[in-house]
């Protein structure tokens, strides 16, 4: 990160009419413990509220000390729907894409070196961990539609967790509408040890 102030996002502007927004206490609560899961149905505004509140919370220091202001990193689990995710909360923080909000796909780059929040397809997500397992610069990962099962979304899920492991800096959220929350809550926090992760219903 450059030495330009930290961008926070306007969570009232963006969760405005969003029902996952009345839900902010009990995920504030949920995210401090490192991991969580957050089921909902399709329409409730998960894509669009939990990335930026997670990137504020990063931004202000979490509720943790070993928590940094690094990148969040969004997953979606194809191209149009990443494009479609940076777009949406762009437009929601009046920014230029790549600017505080921008994406990665196979062929196509757009997210400056200040973005905040950086959705990408689980293959991208995937290659980076093969060149840097410990996800540098990354202070969260959020796993959006996990329901959407694949060889790379169940491969990244696995592979997430393992890192929590080894950074317990790293916030790791998983999102879906329709899910076995309990077995990847379980999942999350056997990975640190600390029982299963909060879900958010």
């Amino acid at each position: 990160m450059s030495g330009v102030p930290i961008h926070r996002f306007d969570l009232d502007a963006i969760g405005a009419g969003l029902v996952v927004a009345r839900a902010d206490d009990e995920l504030r609560r949920a995210l401090a413990r490192g991991a969580a899961v957050v089921t909902a149905p399709p329409g409730t505004g998960k894509t669009t509220f939990v990335p930026p509140l997670v990137a504020n919370l990063l931004a202000q220091g979490g509720s943790g000390s070993a928590r940094h202001a690094g990148r969040t990193i969004l997953t979606q689990p194809r191209r149009v729907a990443a494009r479609a995710s940076a777009a949406r909360l762009a437009e929601l923080d009046r920014s230029a894409i790549g600017e505080h909000v921008g994406f990665t796909v196979r062929g196509e780059r757009r997210a400056g070196r200040d973005a905040r929040i950086e959705v990408v397809t689980p293959g991208v997500l995937l290659r980076r961990l093969i060149a840097d397992p410990e996800l540098d610069g990354v202070g969260a990962v959020i796993l959006d539609e996990v329901h959407e099962r694949s060889l790379d979304g169940d491969l990244l899920l696995g592979l997430v967790a393992e890192v929590r492991a080894l950074r317990d800096d790293l916030l790791v959220v998983a999102m879906s509408a329709t899910l076995d929350a309990d077995r990847v809550a379980e999942l999350l926090g056997a990975a640190a040890g600390d029982g299963p992760a909060p879900i958010v219903r």
